[in-house]
């Protein structure tokens, strides 16, 4: 099922360390042409209308995201600038892409989810970092 627009996911974790920085709904960028089931003993962390698992937590250390929290208009911009990712979003959204996805990204960053996102990625970073420090793998 390919998807590429912006819309909301819901968390259903607010507490969680990292997808918690988004809660309890954030619209973000769904540009993808994959779905997955989350692992077995995962706990699913956020949804959409269309998707059951837009994110997961696997034990203590892995996620899965399948939306976009890190995209902002320079990222779409970019995106857009790549003829192939271009079609594709033309074929989605039709000749109106181009104009939805900047509008949506500004609307994001409106809603303050580059501060979010941000938190989320930083603290994935620290926890990366303690691994590391604490011997685990590349420590």
């Amino acid at each position: 099922m390919k998807s590429i627009d912006w819309a909301p996911v819901a968390v259903h974790a607010p507490t969680d360390a990292l997808v918690g920085h988004l809660a309890s709904s954030s619209t973000v960028l769904h540009w993808h042409g994959e779905l997955f089931d989350p692992p077995p003993g995962a706990t699913v962390l956020a949804s959409s209308s269309h998707v059951a698992c837009q994110a997961f937590r696997a034990g203590r250390r892995a996620w899965g995201l399948l939306f976009h929290p890190e995209a902002d208009i320079s990222l779409v911009d970019r995106w857009l600038a790549e003829p192939a990712m271009r079609a594709d979003a033309e074929d989605i959204l039709g000749p109106t892409a181009v104009h939805q996805l900047r509008s949506g990204a500004r609307q994001a960053a409106a809603d303050d989810l580059d501060a979010r996102s941000g938190a989320l990625f930083a603290a994935f970073a620290a926890r990366c970092r303690s691994h590391t420090a604490a011997g685990g793998p590349g420590g």
